[in-house]
């Protein structure tokens, strides 16, 4: 029996410094943990361009967030402006220069940089209503997802622009990742859209996929008049209910966790401070490994709290707020506008190559963001072969349009990577 004790207690001796190693492990290299930019290996050095995808129209930006850290972002052009907008833009066109170089001219056919860059120029007048703020996941740099982008803008009409940021400490970024940092960095993004004179009139939509959703998040909490839609692809509600699934080890001191991260991301808090109005499109994989699917649907339900009615706001089953769009009474509280979709195959990497993922992603940009009166609009469905393009309806519904066998290449790399 004392033999039984003494092994029990040298077990327990043995976890008490396991534990406490992967404490002091956690709490010194947490950063690196959150944030490892450096992998996939190169992922610091080099970052791929868009016009490496067949992106014509782009531009290499280098913003100064607050605190003077500057971060690289792409912006890449989209199309469709109505001929009104146009007319209003081109009377505020007196003559601005920004940071980046760009010099705009009221009249001018074009907008001309100097000095020459090789960077794409966009002709004058052929600009989107709406405007993507893209924040990427928590590995790897902005060049990694552009193929996204290659391809997301062929399937919405009108196309929008889309500016993809590089966190500070990623790709060709200055700085060191932190979650102050990358707040702020998403706050340089959003006041460029604002003050640029082509798009400080689109609408704009915050789209995150893991970590970056959490930033999208944050960002149309502090933006809650700009931001008009948030795209969320596997993010979770926030750090310190996460680490225990990812490290099992630290499950015993869940409590402590709160306390000894840096970076929290308290995602559902920033959630229920987003206007009840603003859609928020939830895309969530099943089979996620990394961020169980339970935290999305924690955030869902902090969603439907924006009306202040909890769960009783909306369906996980049908996905979307009850009443979500629906005008009330004088004075009363409109269900939360929201829409759960998920992908029963989906793990934490693929699951926007699952079928009918990117179709989600139109029919959320045509009901939600921009009005539904612009020409259906081609949508795209995973497969296993080439990618068949269909027409997206007026109504929402999705006719067949073609077995698009002659898709460009970039396309196709899109479905299979």
């Amino acid at each position: 029996m004392p033999e039984f004790v003494s092994a029990v207690q040298n077990i327990a001796f043995l976890a008490l410094v396991a534990g406490g190693g992967i404490v002091t492990l956690l709490y010194v290299f947490q950063r690196s943990l959150i944030y490892p930019a450096s992998i996939p290996a190169g992922s610091r050095t080099s970052v791929a361009k868009p016009s490496d995808f067949s992106i014509h129209r782009w531009h290499d930006l280098t913003l100064t967030a607050s605190d003077g850290v500057k971060v690289r972002a792409y912006l890449i052009w989209g199309s469709g402006a109505s001929d009104d907008r146009k007319s209003r833009v081109d009377q505020a066109l007196v003559q601005e220069t920004s940071e980046d170089g760009l010099r705009w001219r009221a009249g001018a056919d074009r907008m001309s940089t100097a000095p020459a860059t090789d960077a794409k120029v966009a002709p004058y007048g052929d600009f989107s209503e709406t405007t993507i703020v893209f924040f990427h996941a928590n590995a790897g740099n902005v060049g990694h997802r552009l193929p996204i982008f290659a391809f997301l803008p062929r399937l919405l009409r009108p196309a929008p622009n889309v500016l993809m940021l590089s966190y500070r400490g990623y790709g060709l970024s200055e700085g060191t990742p932190s979650e102050d940092g990358i707040v702020r960095d998403a706050d340089a993004a959003v006041e460029y859209v604002r003050g640029h004179p082509w798009l400080r009139e689109s609408a704009v939509v915050v789209y995150g996929q893991s970590i970056g959703g959490a930033v999208a998040l944050r960002t149309a909490a502090r933006h809650p008049d700009v931001i008009r839609g948030v795209i969320l692809e596997n993010t979770f509600a926030s750090l310190p209910t996460l680490v225990p699934h990812v490290l099992p080890l630290l499950r015993p001191l869940a409590g402590l966790l709160p306390s000894l991260l840096y970076d929290t991301w308290q995602s559902h808090a920033a959630l229920t401070s987003i206007p009840a109005s603003t859609p928020v499109l939830f895309l969530s994989g099943s089979r996620d490994e990394l961020v169980p699917q339970s935290q999305m649907k924690t955030l869902w339900r902090a969603g439907l709290a924006r009306s202040g009615k909890g769960e009783k706001g909306g369906s996980e089953s049908e996905g979307t707020g009850a009443g979500a769009g629906a005008g009330g009474a004088a004075g009363e509280k409109k269900d939360p506008v929201q829409v759960w979709r998920e992908f029963a195959n989906g793990t934490h990497n693929d699951t926007l190559m699952q079928e009918g993922y990117f179709r989600e992603l139109a029919l959320f940009y045509h009901h939600h963001v921009h009005s539904l009166s612009s020409p259906p609009a081609p949508v795209y469905l995973a497969g296993s072969g080439y990618p068949r393009l269909v027409r997206l309806a007026q109504d929402g519904s999705v006719e067949r349009w073609s077995d698009a066998t002659d898709v460009e290449q970039v396309g196709v790399s899109v479905a299979r990577r």
